[in-house]
């Protein structure tokens, strides 16, 4: 990564995961994109709206954002 750190994705996974055990929504969003761009985990879509729906980002707006932050991450147009 930039700076002289490493990206580690399985690790970041792994603590979104942790966080949305716990209830933290803006967590289980992470883990949505994480699922939905298959990083540091196989990549599963079903997981990825299960997921984007314990965050809470299931409106029409939301659903906006959701598309949004997955084309800025992975800079891949999705729509």
């Amino acid at each position: 990564g930039k700076g002289g750190v490493n990206r580690d994705y399985s690790k970041a996974f792994e603590y979104f995961m942790k966080a949305s055990n716990k209830g933290h929504k803006p967590a289980s969003f992470y883990v949505s994109l994480c699922y939905g761009l298959g990083n540091g985990v196989r990549q599963d879509a079903k997981l990825s709206k299960q997921y984007r729906q314990l965050s809470g980002y299931n409106s029409i707006d939301n659903a906006d954002k959701y598309l949004f932050s997955i084309e800025y991450v992975s800079s891949y147009p999705i729509r």
